[in-house]
């Protein structure tokens, strides 16, 4: 149910009494939306929070199935960004444009691929902020940002939770927890989940393990110290999708694995962090946060499959072995207070940032390997390309910020919010192959929001806000010689909507509307289509709504849906020599219709149904938004059934994809779909103590 109520809710599959039920958590204060400690309703942007609780008890057991029920979220994974954590977002996609952040540390993107956090077990809430985030987190975040805030000690109670639970493909999940005072003064929280299945499709193992410990130290009542590690260790279904037959999928080859018998795909990851709080008079806090992540990433495939309509075979090729090293050190300090400027409360922060990066790439050069195969009957082959497997180049990026946020109550109803960053980056990339540097270069941005926020009722807001932010044109941290002359790219979001509580807080509801512009694309010169300039631009518009209910009679009610129109307003394509201009085109892998449905029944006090409807409109595959190329819309059905054995043990089957619905989640290349998991069934006993 809505956030703030005291009702019934699922924990962990289980319903208990007095506790947030997830929903739209309207009144929880969310860091993903500000640093002020703010609540949604307080905010004058679009911020969801997903609790962990509600998130397991919906069988959304990837956090990437959890974060896109989200409101306008639709998740875009394939194994080349990580299988993890690339989101479309009110009209821009990708890592680069729906930032990814672990307890509000940002995750440098490396060659387009982010890997961690990816299991929903050691999440205690996910926060969703939608539009440009750059005032909070730095470039990388012109459609959003999501904060996964990991479950960390607490001094209320000792608590045990487990899960166990097998499902078809041999799939099996394990995932058990504790936490609670060690002392007066300490306090823990332990977390470990291990995942494995067959796959759904044909040598489509995987596996991983998710590891969150911490520890906190509370000297006096304003003093803590906080020390965390967050481990995942993925081996993910080595699985590039099928090539399209006539422009379809055909049934034979849904369960077909083209890639080779001895594929490699590997992720290992890392997070380490140290929290001081301290509140040295009242109305003054000071939080320092030092965090040292590591990444280490492993593939060897065959990615990339045609078909051959003269010879009905398909041509495999794109044989790529790639290793990412990366090390992140970083430092976050903040310093507020809350008092009064004349009559009117205000809410100041300042704060700065600084993060250094090292990333290694390692590959063969690529030497070209193609193979021809039959379509449904072969053998997959071993990985037989043998180029010169060695580090390619290595980067050095330096990030500093400065930032401000302020909140100022010029009436008990009246706020205005607004934030100021600035962000300096340098990156250096050293070519060594070839022994030199080629990649020396420095960028800047300043990007700030302001809104304003009226409250007639405690339970009732009307926002609005403008908000800048930027993006860098790839990767920043793996910039190119060729990225070198171009800027980043800038935009700008109008913001207005309405959020409240109803029903005495057991419902909440949002309505959203927006704009935003992104300028400085890479453009082809019209008269000149070999030149290439950074003058493109492309906005997108829409309309975003959701709503979280206990409706009575044990029913509760879970609902958002959102339409967009998403378009290049300045942007010309290289096409056979031809400058083609690409104005009033969508965008690709641009979703303009998404939409979620929850319904849950408590028939009985031991038993309750409960089911979900995920849609997700059409995307284009090209920016000619040519129709052989469209990704089809897509609707998928998932039910299950909840048996409470005790107050604190709960038996849960379900069924997802209930009409096994054949659809296709990533266009991975203009002829092959990765498509997304058949009709499958799990049952799962989750209990906390």
């Amino acid at each position: 149910m809505a956030g703030g109520a005291q009702a019934q809710t699922a924990v962990g599959g289980i319903e208990v009494r007095g506790a947030s039920a997830g929903g739209l958590s309207l009144t929880a204060p969310a860091d993903g939306g500000s640093r002020l400690n703010l609540t949604p309703l307080e905010t004058p942007a679009s911020i969801e929070i997903l609790s962990g609780d509600a998130i397991r008890a919906k069988g959304d057991l990837a956090l990437s199935d959890a974060i896109a029920r989200s409101t306008g979220v639709v998740q875009q994974n394939n194994p080349g960004n990580g299988s993890t954590a690339s989101f479309a977002a009110r009209g821009f996609s990708g890592v680069g444009s729906v930032k990814i952040l672990l307890d509000g540390m940002s995750l440098f993107v490396g060659a387009g691929t982010v890997t961690f956090p990816f299991d929903t077990w050691t999440v205690d809430r996910v926060e969703v902020l939608k539009g440009p985030a750059s005032v909070m987190f730095g470039q990388g975040a012109i459609g959003g940002s999501v904060n996964v805030v990991p479950k960390r000690p607490s001094f209320t109670g000792r608590t045990y939770d487990f899960q166990v639970g097998v499902g078809s493909f041999r799939t099996y999940r394990i995932g058990v927890g504790t936490g609670g005072p060690l002392s007066d003064t300490v306090a823990y929280r332990v977390d470990a989940s291990r995942v494995g299945s067959d796959g759904y499709v044909d040598r489509g193992g995987n596996s991983s393990w998710a590891l969150s410990g911490a520890i906190t130290w509370r000297p006096r009542e304003n003093l803590s110290f906080t020390v965390s590690d967050d481990y995942g260790d993925q081996k993910p279904m080595r699985y590039f999708g099928v090539p399209l037959i006539g422009g379809k999928v055909d049934d034979r080859s849904r369960e077909l694995n083209y890639n080779v018998f001895d594929a490699v795909m590997r992720f290992k990851d890392n997070a380490g962090q140290l929290r001081a709080e301290w509140e040295p008079s009242a109305g003054v806090k000071v939080r320092n946060s030092l965090y040292l992540l590591n990444t280490k990433r492993q593939w060897r495939n065959a990615e990339s499959y045609f078909y051959d309509p003269a010879s009905r075979t398909v041509d495999r090729t794109d044989y790529i072995p790639i290793q990412h090293d990366e090390r992140q050190i970083g430092d976050t300090f903040d310093l507020s207070f809350k008092g009064r400027l004349g009559a009117m409360e205000n809410n100041l922060l300042v704060g700065a940032e600084a993060n250094r990066i090292r990333f290694e790439h390692t590959n063969d050069g690529f030497p070209g390997t193609t193979v021809t195969l039959p379509v449904f009957d072969f053998q997959p082959g071993l990985y037989d390309e043998r180029g010169d497997y060695r580090p390619r180049f290595r980067t050095r990026s330096r990030q500093e910020a400065l930032f401000a946020e302020d909140q100022l109550k010029i009436t008990p109803q009246v706020s205005l919010v607004g934030g100021l960053r600035y962000d300096h980056y340098r990156v250096r990339r050293q070519d060594l192959v070839a022994g030199r540097e080629v990649v020396n270069k420095t960028l800047q941005n300043t990007s700030w929001r302001l809104g304003a926020v009226y409250q007639p009722t405690p339970n009732l807001s009307l926002y609005a806000q403008y908000a800048t932010g930027s993006d860098h044109l790839g990767s920043l941290v793996t910039m190119s010689a060729g990225q070198v002359p171009f800027e980043l790219s800038t935009g700008h979001q109008y913001e207005a909507g309405v959020k409240g509580l109803f029903l005495g807080g057991r419902g909440e509801w949002t309505v959203a509307a927006y704009k935003i512009v992104k300028n400085k694309l890479l453009t082809r010169v019209s008269t000149s289509p070999t030149l290439t300039q950074q003058v493109g631009r492309r906005s997108s518009k829409g309309l975003e709504a959701s709503v979280a209910v206990q409706l009575g009679g044990g029913w509760s009610l879970d609902a958002n849906g959102t339409v967009l129109e998403a378009r290049y307003d300045d942007f010309t394509d290289f096409v056979s020599g031809v400058g083609v201009s690409r104005n009033g085109k969508t965008p690709p892998n641009v979703p303009e219709k998404s939409g979620n449905l929850w319904l849950s029944w408590r028939i009985v006090p031991a038993v309750r149904l409960y089911g979900g409807v995920r849609y997700v409109g059409r995307q284009y595959g090209d920016n000619a938004n040519s129709a052989a190329l469209i990704l089809p819309a897509y609707t998928v059905v998932d039910a299950g059934l909840e048996w409470r054995l005790r107050d604190n043990l709960a038996l849960n089957a379900q069924l997802f994809n209930a009409f096994d619905e054949v659809y296709g989640t990533n266009a991975y290349n203009d002829e092959q779909w990765i498509l997304g998991k058949p009709r499958s069934f799990e049952v799962r006993l989750n209990g906390r103590f």
